[in-house]
């Protein structure tokens, strides 16, 4: 089928197509760091039947992000300025108005998670994430992590 083409099970006057450029992020993934380069996305969608949820499972079809990690969708409001995407209803509105609706989308830190190493609790270590990049500070030099990914910043505190 060609990706331009709606699809059959998309009424003609709801379709609405998706355009999502996803920007490169770190996230990590069996305790290591993973660069995820970004891409752009594009899918038909029903106006009338869509969400963020929606967006969020679409695009994690394509990339996988971690449990302390939540995506932000970002479009351009009416201003011109760059607005976070924050209610199903703001992105119906958005999708009835427009036959195409573009989006920029972030992966960030959550801030009501604790963000875990290597699946535990860093318990005398403090970690602290700064726009994408990592830092570990830790107590204990047998606990300085080697991770070739300037992501990953370590430093021996003792």
């Amino acid at each position: 089928m060609d990706p331009f083409q709606i699809p059959p099970e998309i009424d003609e006057n709801n379709a609405c197509r998706l355009v999502i450029d996803v920007t490169s992020f770190s996230t990590i993934e069996d305790g290591r760091v993973v660069y995820r380069k970004g891409k752009n996305l594009e899918w038909w969608v029903d106006s009338e039947e869509y969400s963020i949820i929606d967006m969020e499972k679409d695009v994690s079809k394509h990339f996988g992000w971690a449990s302390y990690q939540e995506a932000n969708f970002w479009f351009q409001n009416q201003n011109g300025d760059t607005t976070r995407l924050a209610t199903d209803q703001q992105l119906i509105t958005l999708l009835r108005a427009l036959k195409i609706v573009k989006f920029i989308m972030t992966v960030n830190r959550c801030e009501h998670v604790d963000v875990p190493v290597n699946g535990t609790q860093m318990a005398d270590n403090e970690l602290q994430v700064m726009g994408n990049e990592l830092q570990v500070h830790v107590s204990n030099e047998r606990d300085l992590l080697h991770v070739p990914s300037r992501v990953l910043a370590a430093e021996y505190e003792g």
